[in-house]
């Protein structure tokens, strides 16, 4: 259902005006927590009805939940501690939601409630019915953001995963263009290091936060001159991928020494990054990489991403012809 805005959320939004934005991600409050629980038993249903979809109703399963719980049982050491006898599989996952500590295993949980809306948000009205589902999921699943986002806990729900936010002006001009554009699928690969990273990151696994980041920005590079047919060498570097793409006229000469400054940026900022800090063996003792230069090298990355991939479609291919309005 929609955000309902009462007195109290307009004197808070009215107290907050002009504050930076600050998030949270170490802890969901229990009214968080009890918002997200109806949510997800009002777009899934409450359980017993038959499960629709195969990838997470396995072929003996009779419930949407049941599958859940297996999955999480299989996964999360944590989500049977919480098992309550003669519960039910919703029972079990809203009380796992509810109270337990494990922060990764209650925004998994999350996220799986999450891509299982999304598919229900593409069911019939009768399969929804059949399933008890009371509330759109498609609406249930921008309530979840706008739940986080009202709550100050920096994650949102994009691209079919849980994503660390820490500006809101930032994931919406940089982080969630940049995953619209991997989700084309010749950047399937470049895709799959994006979210690692942002895996990595959400799991303050900041070193392979890095290391990932800029391997998406290289492989971005890759398939570019691949599908072009620039030749360029399997371990090419960052500056070099730059030079073969600006040489093929992927840029516009009149841009000039930006690219000499791009480089010098790249040279000097994530691929350096990436050397010191990235998950290549770090030295015994080694200080760990501090979140704000974590978070900095995967924007910067996600910045540089939405470049070079909007470069690529605005440019045409050899041979084509560019398609104008007057065409």
């Amino acid at each position: 259902m929609p955000v309902y805005e009462t007195y109290a959320s307009r004197l808070r939004r009215a107290e907050t005006a002009g504050q930076p934005e600050v998030y949270v991600y170490d802890d969901l409050t229990p009214f968080l927590r009890d918002q997200l629980r109806q949510i997800f038993t009002n777009c899934i249903g409450p359980g017993h009805k038959p499960g629709l979809y195969e990838d997470f109703a396995p072929p003996n399963a009779n419930d949407t939940w049941d599958a859940i719980a297996k999955l999480l049982r299989r996964e999360l050491p944590t989500f049977s501690e919480h098992a309550k006898a003669k519960a039910t599989s919703h029972d079990w996952c809203m009380n796992y939601l509810k109270s337990s500590p494990d922060l990764a295993g209650v925004l998994s949980l999350i996220e799986i409630c999450c891509r299982v809306m999304s598919k229900l948000s593409k069911a019939t009205r009768d399969d929804l019915r059949r399933l008890g589902v009371e509330e759109d999921p498609a609406a249930g699943l921008l309530e979840v953001n706008a739940r986080f986002k009202n709550a100050g806990v920096g994650y949102q729900f994009e691209g079919g995963n849980i994503v660390r936010v820490d500006s809101q002006y930032v994931h919406a001009e940089v982080v969630k263009p940049a995953l619209e554009l991997l989700g084309a699928p010749e950047f399937a690969e470049a895709n799959r290091e994006f979210r690692l990273a942002h895996d990595h990151y959400r799991a303050g696994k900041l070193r392979d936060c890095n290391t990932a980041a800029l391997r998406s920005m290289e492989t971005v590079l890759k398939v570019i001159c691949d599908v072009r047919g620039w030749p360029c060498d399997a371990g090419a570097t960052v500056e070099r991928l730059i030079a073969v793409v600006r040489a093929n006229g992927l840029f516009p000469d009149y841009l000039g020494g930006y690219f000499d400054n791009l480089i010098g940026a790249m040279k000097a900022g994530l691929p350096k990054i990436r050397d010191r800090d990235g998950g290549h063996g770090a030295a015994p003792g080694q200080a760990a990489v501090p979140a704000h230069v974590a978070g900095f090298a995967l924007h910067l990355a996600a910045s540089n991403i939405v470049l070079f991939a909007q470069a690529h479609r605005s440019v045409p291919m050899p041979g084509k012809t560019k398609r104008t309005a007057d065409t």
